[in-house]
């Protein structure tokens, strides 16, 4: 799924990612990172604001705004869920313009 935001226009919006944890364990208080990146690579890792947790569905934000550069990326998401680190990326796309 690929998505535009026009923050050329002044628009602020959040790049948000879905994360399920599989066998049910909450992880709404586990530490999250978003990166906007390359298909293939995260870049900057950005904190995370938590925007909706339910049992073990969360979704985190990472607010963008005309100071984020214009461009075509791809959303990382990077979980501390103790003692691993998982490192997964988004399906689709984020044009910002």
């Amino acid at each position: 799924m690929s998505h535009v935001i026009y923050v050329s226009d002044g628009a602020q919006e959040y790049v948000s990612v879905t994360i399920t944890e599989l066998t049910g364990k909450d992880i709404s208080a586990d530490p999250v990172w978003i990166s906007l990146g390359t298909p293939t690579a995260p870049a900057t890792w950005n904190t995370a604001t938590l925007l909706v947790a339910s049992g073990a569905t969360v979704t985190f934000g990472l607010l963008v705004d005309s100071n984020t550069p214009v461009g075509t990326y791809t959303a990382w998401a990077k979980i501390g869920d103790g003692p691993e680190t998982v490192v997964r990326r988004s399906d689709g796309t984020v044009t910002l313009a």
